[in-house]
């Protein structure tokens, strides 16, 4: 059996470096895509024959289209991609600035849109393709000064993601 291939945003620490540990114990190939230089320290820990480290920043689309294109080229095709990276703001929504919103908007809804669009033809390729949406607790429950962060990393719909892959 071929390895199944995930590319996992936000990778470097945290929820991100242990989808990618879980992953690639379960016999994944894994792309860790990152603004952070750490995310090579977890790929180096998992070994070259399994894992991809690719530098970028989520809020850039051309850093994820890239990040996307080179996870495809590096190993062969891609079957999963979870989208981990999010940022919050403990702001209330009266103090949140349109420029803080604009960078939350950035982080935590377009790039799942844009990483989505990028990964659509291979992921439907594969043939299995699977698409994991990743946000925190806040998300679901409005509390105190996380109004922005809970307004943007809703969950998306189980039937918008089956008719895009």
């Amino acid at each position: 059996m071929t390895a199944r291939i995930a590319l996992i945003t936000g990778a470097a620490n945290g929820i991100g470096a242990a989808t990618a540990r879980r992953l690639a114990k379960d016999g994944y190939k894994v792309a860790l895509f990152d603004r952070l230089a750490s995310g090579q320290a977890v790929a180096d820990e998992l070994g070259s024959d399994t894992a991809l480290f690719i530098q970028g920043d989520v809020s850039r689309p051309q850093d994820v289209e890239s990040g996307v294109a080179k996870a495809i080229k590096h190993f062969g095709g891609l079957d999963v991609l979870v989208n981990n990276d999010g940022v919050s703001l403990p702001k209330s929504l009266a103090d949140t600035t349109t420029d803080d919103w604009d960078h939350l908007h950035a982080i935590n809804l377009r790039a799942l849109y844009v990483g989505l669009k990028a990964a659509q033809a291979a992921l439907v390729a594969s043939g299995h393709g699977a698409v994991v949406n990743l946000a925190s607790f806040h998300a679901a429950a409005m509390i105190g000064n996380f109004a922005a962060y809970a307004a943007l990393r809703v969950r998306p719909s189980t039937p918008a993601l089956d008719a895009a892959c």
